[in-house]
């Protein structure tokens, strides 16, 4: 993400510079996936499990996937170092007898020291069904932290503690055997922890119905720019290849039209959808245009091999790119 972070920072100069058109970036990163190089790494939970994990929350929240196993390593230094600090979290474990167990601490993991967490359980379910819950109890060591294991719930259920198994014993923390947990199966096949994000009210109640609608096309199509020399205001989107900026384009055409359009060729995934550089301005049912263009171009990577440059970007910005341009991978 740094380089994506320079290049923003770098084309932001740019943009206050260049006061003659606007710059819109978006971001594509989904919020259950992390990378590790170029490759991007998926949950594991399918949405029957992830529809059993929020049963066991009073109130709903967001998983951002930290740590995975199979990619990261069965290790603690592993685990330490990718979800050390990060908050409240909830660790899932899966073994080869089809159980999905963990527990969640409302504690930071640490690399050394115990804590005490009255809000920490433990849980387990089968093939997406009979969810069990098991709550620590009050005041007791919920968490025990080591650099050599991975999540150590009360040191009774420990994650890595020899690589990919699993150590099981009765402690005075959790009230739960190792068979109505496990199955009776120690083997990890995969091991994943989440940061756990409550997701809060929002913080405005927006009004949005057909005249809210129709107020806003009109204030845009009616629009008027502050020096008569510019004829339209254009929009450049900027995003990460599969970022919806090409969808995005042809929402806001399918509004103006009053039904659904595909103008703009959408890709998806590592798949770049748009190659060259285009410009859209949008009539309405009047056959009028607002004075509004988007601008659509490559998506951007990580690295340099492929993509748009930021080069390119600049360029564009400046206006020495014509239209239609066919954008190269670098």
């Amino acid at each position: 993400r740094v380089n994506l972070a320079k290049t923003s920072r770098k084309i932001a100069c740019k943009v206050l510079s260049c006061g003659a058109q606007w710059l819109l970036t978006e971001s594509g990163r989904s919020e259950d996936s992390v990378t590790a190089g170029m490759s991007e790494i998926t949950s594991k939970l399918t949405v029957g499990e992830r529809e059993q994990i929020a049963k066991l929350f009073n109130e709903k929240v967001n998983l951002h996937l930290l740590y995975k196993a199979s990619v990261h390593g069965f290790d603690g230094k592993s685990f330490h170092d990718k979800c050390d600090g990060q908050g409240p979290t909830l660790t899932v474990g899966y073994n080869k007898s089809g159980y999905v167990f963990g527990g969640y601490t409302s504690e930071d993991f640490v690399t050394d020291g115990n804590k005490k967490d009255n809000k920490a359980f433990l849980y387990r379910f089968r093939h997406a069904y009979g969810l069990m819950k098991f709550a620590v109890q009050l005041n007791t060591v919920a968490v025990y932290n080591h650099l050599k294991h991975g999540p150590n719930f009360g040191d009774s259920l420990v994650f890595m503690a020899d690589g990919n198994k699993i150590r099981y014993t009765s402690g005075p923390s959790y009230c739960v055997n190792e068979n109505t947990l496990l199955g009776g199966d120690q083997n990890l096949s995969e091991c994943e922890v989440y940061r756990v994000e409550e997701l809060k009210a929002p913080w405005r109640n927006i009004t949005f119905d057909e005249w809210h609608k129709q107020n806003q096309i009109a204030s845009i199509n009616y629009y008027k720019l502050y020096r008569s020399s510019v004829p339209q205001a254009r929009i450049l989107l900027i995003g990460p290849i599969g970022g919806g900026k090409s969808s995005f384009i042809n929402s806001v055409n399918s509004v103006f039209r009053g039904h659904v359009t595909n103008r703009a060729l959408a890709g998806g995934g590592t798949i770049n959808g748009t190659k060259m550089f285009r410009t859209y301005s949008f009539g309405n049912a009047d056959g009028k245009s607002p004075p509004l263009m988007l601008c659509d171009t490559m998506g951007m990577t990580e690295c340099t091999e492929w993509g748009i440059h930021s080069d390119d970007i600049i360029s564009i910005i400046k206006g020495h790119v014509p239209k239609k341009y066919q954008v190269t991978d670098h």
